[in-house]
């Protein structure tokens, strides 16, 4: 059965298809409630569109507060909205993003760090589904779905008695754990490209970039402690510094990435299709294809198979056994992988 396409949301590792399972399971019931949790950066805000954008409430709005980013006193007239003079300087009427959101998805952002006595207003209408905009009296309903996500432990926040259970309970009908980068490494690939691609255009760079192996081997081994937005800022540098040649070199990798807080880490193993090039104990070099930013990360893995097998077979005397040894692979498990990735290039060709 073929996997949903969840718009925005790049990846093609395990982490990132059990994630995106659950974001196809849940899109389609608008109205039940969604919390996600994950450390900063790990991409939230666009796993709650993909959310919105799979659902019955596409056609309507996608409407987002950050809860930490407003002001105790603003928070009432932000999601609520407020009547002509209900303060100084409210010389007009203003809708609340509550009520802008009617029929679609509110986001909210670092829930937890809602502070308590507005924690108790925003349940009021979310069990009421009704609310009073500051200043006026009347009744306004407001039919959204609530999509929150936090980077902290809300259990803990509750027994610290810095959280609502209640509030904790009516948003947290569904959960999504979004993994860290570190977690789903095998998805650098993919995202860089994604980025890359966006980023080509600001620096008026008409053909695709192309990326040494060992360019990718240094992105994919960074610790990535700010996650994907750390990644996307790493991809927007290498956009601009390489706009003019179009190839990104390994000391350009691990140059900007450095500069950016993103310290690769040259004893963590790589996954595939970075494993290594040479068989072990041989200082035997092998030539592996450079990554053209676009291509379809099947198709590129396909390519390196291909030429790691032709590399170490002319290595090892067209010896099948110790090429099989060498990739740690059974020659059983070897010819199957081979025959898919000849599948694959032929297709691709």
């Amino acid at each position: 059965m073929p996997r949903p396409a969840a718009p925005g949301l790049v990846g093609v590792g395990a982490a990132f298809r059990s994630m995106v399972d659950e974001v196809a399971k849940v899109a389609p019931w608008h109205r039940v409630s969604v919390v996600l949790t994950g450390a900063t950066g790990t991409g939230k805000s666009a796993i709650a569109r993909a959310i919105h954008e799979m659902s019955p409430r596409a056609q309507k709005p996608f409407v987002a507060l950050n809860c930490a980013t407003i002001g105790a006193d603003l928070f009432e007239s932000e999601l609520f909205g407020h009547e002509r003079g209900a303060f100084t300087g409210a010389h007009a009427r203003k809708l609340g993003l509550m009520e802008q959101a009617d029929g679609g998805t509110l986001f909210l952002d670092e829930i937890g760090e809602l502070p308590l006595p507005l924690q108790a207003k925003l349940l009021l209408a979310l069990e009421n589904k009704s609310f009073r905009r500051v200043g006026g009296d009347k009744e306004i309903t407001a039919d959204v779905r609530i999509i929150s996500a936090t980077n902290r432990d809300l259990g803990r926040l509750v027994e610290e008695g810095g959280f609502r259970q209640d509030l904790r309970a009516r948003l947290g009908s569904y959960r999504i754990c979004v993994p860290t980068l570190a977690e789903r490494r095998e998805d650098v690939p993919a995202l860089l490209a994604h980025y890359l691609d966006q980023f080509a255009p600001h620096f008026s760079r008409p053909l695709p970039y192309t990326l040494e192996p060992g360019a990718l081997e240094v992105l994919v081994n960074c610790d990535w402690p700010d996650n994907v937005r750390q990644l996307r800022s790493v991809a927007e540098r290498l956009a601009l510094e390489a706009a003019d040649a179009g190839n990104i070199t390994a000391a350009l990798a691990r140059r900007v990435a450095l500069s950016l807080g993103a310290a690769p880490d040259s004893h963590r193993p790589s996954p595939a299709p970075l494993a290594p090039l040479a068989p072990p104990h041989s200082h035997t070099t092998i030539p592996i294809p450079p990554y053209v930013v676009g291509e379809p990360i099947e198709d590129y893995e396909a390519r390196v198979l291909l030429a790691l097998r032709q590399g170490l077979l002319e290595h090892t005397g067209h010896n099948v056994g110790a090429v099989a040894e060498s990739l740690h692979l059974s020659a059983r498990a070897l010819q199957k992988r081979l025959a898919r990735a000849r599948r694959i290039a032929g297709a691709s060709d």
